[in-house]
């Protein structure tokens, strides 16, 4: 019998001391996936340290994606790693996938470019100020990269799988990355990827997925009876994120969540408890009611000048907007 191309690069990766079992690489409802190659068995995923490469060790050599000469990987690894990458990731499909979003936003018009960047929620000027071909190796990366043990490694197999927020997370150990336990079913695989709002994960990748939580725009305002200003830098944040600091009359954070679908008290169990922290007492629910109103009024804006025409992600954008705008009113 004669082996895929897919299933000879699962042959390689067994042989170096992964798991991949019962997977396969096709197109679903979310582009590219992996799905259960029999519908009636498991599926197990494992990636062992010594396959997660170090992403300061990859590089572009003409248009191909390597592993560096100086770096500690064995000829079998690299080997493992450009055939996976030629077929699979970034020449299977991942350059164009990426390469389509940037040119889709380098369509957008002027005005709209504009509209987005004072609002805070992306910056295509800056993002796009560089080489081309630097800027879609860069991007492919952002969101392709694993931390593990604090360092941002690449997973083979693993970056092939889509993201779902009602997914559970991968699991890490000291011998590697663990897909978790997936049930039988003719389902796609997907794990959960990271806390962010819907509208960050389409700044980040160009698709859209309903997240669980909206958070606030930049929002700077004054704080009614008192001399303090509260300064919203608009991210979006990570379950474990609390990062708030007070510089002089200055309340600065880093992100706020104004919407959860699954907790609603949330955002203001959230605002509260930071505030409390510093010591500073004032109406935590007025100021989050402030905040709100500023973010629904920004999202309605912002949907109003959009024109989409024949651009998938102006499209994709518009979805997000009604969609967060839907979430935030709901709360």
């Amino acid at each position: 019998m004669v082996l895929s191309d897919w299933d000879l690069m699962l042959t390689q990766f067994r042989s170096l001391g992964g798991i991949a079992e019962n997977i396969i690489q096709k197109r679903g409802e979310n582009g590219r996936g992996l799905f259960p190659k029999n519908i009636k068995l498991k599926s197990r995923i494992f990636v062992p340290k010594n396959l997660l490469f170090a992403r300061k060790y990859i590089y572009l050599d003409r248009n191909k994606v390597r592993i560096k000469k100086d770096s500690p990987y064995s000829k079998e690894q690299k080997e493992f790693f450009s055939n996976y990458q030629d077929n699979f990731s970034w020449g299977g499909g991942g350059k164009e996938e990426v390469e389509a979003f940037e040119q889709g936003l380098t369509e957008f018009p002027k005005q709209l470019k504009n509209i987005l960047k004072e609002a805070g929620i992306i910056d295509i000027f800056k993002r796009h100020n560089k080489p081309w071909e630097k800027l879609i190796f860069e991007r492919f990366y952002i969101n392709r990269s694993f931390l593990f043990k604090n360092r941002n490694v690449v997973a083979p197999i693993l970056e092939l799988i889509n993201h779902s927020p009602l997914s559970s997370q991968l699991l890490e150990f000291d011998e590697g990355i663990s897909h978790p336990d997936i049930s039988i079913s003719e389902r796609e695989i997907t794990h959960h990827y990271n806390y962010i709002s819907s509208l960050e994960r389409w700044k980040e990748c160009g698709f859209f997925c309903e997240e669980k939580m909206a958070f606030s725009l930049p929002i700077q305002l004054k704080i009614p009876k008192s001399d303090l200003i509260l300064y919203c830098k608009g991210m979006s944040l990570d379950c474990v994120d609390l990062n708030v600091a007070k510089q002089g009359n200055l309340i600065v954070f880093d992100g706020i969540p104004i919407a959860n679908i699954n907790i609603k008290d949330f955002p203001i169990n959230f605002l509260s408890h930071l505030l409390s922290e510093l010591k500073i007492n004032i109406d935590s629910k007025k100021l989050l009611e402030k905040i709100k109103t500023f973010n629904l009024k920004k999202r309605t804006e912002i949907i109003s000048k959009i024109i989409p025409k024949d651009n998938l992600y102006q499209r994709r954008l518009i979805l997000v907007l009604t969609k967060e705008l839907a979430l935030i009113s709901m709360h």
